[in-house]
């Protein structure tokens, strides 16, 4: 009986934690206040109200927790806007400064970052990723290229489920986080077809710690982050997240907290926090050829061979999905989902268009998706490529 009663009191106890509290589900308030900035905005203001109404239409619906967004075009300047909480019992508000995990949008940085090894003679995206890091040999990747690597075509293994996802073990290098998984099957011979994988991303991450003999997160921050003047973004470092938003798991309309995982695992797959301006920062330097050469990018956006749209995926490139309108203009994107974040890039490379949506719940994957089309329909006029 003890045993049980003991058993009962922890049973309640997380089902509180998670809950937070029972009477904040579904949750729902009055009001909910805008935190924007349209300082660099220099446009007229009834589009950025659009976005107000989209944002706060979406969060009073129950699809979205707390929500940051934002965009950015040459012509108007840019535009960032949240609504919502980031922590739910305390009523704490989601300020468009507020890191939120960017779960997937990790790979393009990370992709980013192999194409600037590319062109520093480094790495050869066509030499198998065993001839830069010398755990690879002897084991089911060796053969496998870095290209594949980059477009989920090396036969890696993804997770076998949801709850695979969840690692609360900590790695001090991206090195050592391969030692997990390495030697497993492939899922077929690499080169042969499409299969989505985050571990890849971690065995390139792995990569630029070895090729650049620097860890993941001091690269991308000397040669990505501080290139593109992204102050707010980090690697996600366990039980140090201080002024971040708390995790959340959208179940039906309710919003549970989710458990914090650690992340290390995926650090360059899936492990970096970030806000919605820094992410418009990225874009921007992509398309102003401030991290690569536009070359490098053509690169990375050729999809004429992409395997994914065999199993009905988006053509999928070097760490970018490609899209077209019906006047070829092309949309490169890529989202995000995992414990506590959906999110959501775009970068429209003919207009100069970017834009972002990052949200703290897990499963809320399609409202981003929807958001962040909204916000676009809304700003560029005519585009129906999504």
């Amino acid at each position: 009986m003890k045993v049980l009663g003991m058993l009962f009191v922890v049973v309640c106890a997380v089902s509180l934690w998670v809950l937070e509290p029972i009477s904040l589900n579904p949750f729902s308030t009055q009001s909910y206040l805008i935190s924007s900035d349209s300082s660099l905005y220099n446009c007229s203001p009834s589009q950025t109200n659009d976005v107000d109404i989209l944002i706060t239409e979406t969060v009073s619906s129950k699809k979205l927790l707390g929500v940051s967004t934002g965009f950015f075009s040459k012509k108007c300047g840019s535009y960032l806007a949240s609504v919502g909480f980031s922590n739910k019992s305390d009523r704490l508000t989601l300020d468009y400064r507020t890191p939120v995990r960017i779960a997937s949008i990790a790979k393009p940085m990370t992709a980013v970052a192999i194409m600037q090894l590319v062109e520093q003679g480094a790495v050869d995206l066509d030499q198998a990723v065993s001839q830069y890091l010398p755990q690879v040999k002897g084991t089911p990747l060796e053969q496998a290229t870095i290209r594949q690597l980059l477009n989920h075509s090396s036969g890696i293994a993804h997770y076998a489920s949801p709850l695979a996802s969840m690692s609360f073990t900590n790695y001090p290098t991206l090195i050592d986080a391969t030692k997990t998984f390495i030697n497993k099957p492939l899922a077929h011979a690499p080169g042969t077809a499409f299969k989505y994988s985050s571990y890849g991303y971690t065995v390139l991450g792995a990569l630029i710690e070895e090729v650049s003999k620097l860890s993941y997160e001091q690269y991308m921050r000397e040669n990505i982050w501080s290139k593109a003047g992204m102050v707010d973004t980090s690697v996600e470092r366990f039980g140090r997240q201080v002024d971040s938003s708390k995790l959340y798991i959208k179940v039906s309309s309710k919003f549970i907290r989710s458990p914090v995982t650690d992340l290390s695992i995926i650090a360059s797959a899936g492990g970096i926090q970030s806000t919605a301006n820094d992410l418009l920062m990225f874009g921007r330097a992509i398309i102003d050829n401030r991290l690569i050469s536009r070359d490098s990018l053509e690169q990375m956006i050729d999809v004429n061979e992409a395997l994914s749209e065999r199993i009905g995926d988006d053509p999928y490139g070097l760490g970018w999905a490609v899209l077209k309108d019906r006047n070829q203009n092309r949309l490169i994107a890529h989202s995000g989902n995992q414990f506590g974040a959906s999110s959501f890039l775009s970068i429209d490379l003919e207009r100069a268009f970017v834009s972002a949506v990052i949200s703290n719940a897990a499963n809320s994957k399609g409202s981003v998706y929807k958001l962040n089309r909204n916000i676009i329909k809304r700003m560029v006029v005519g585009q129906n490529y999504l």
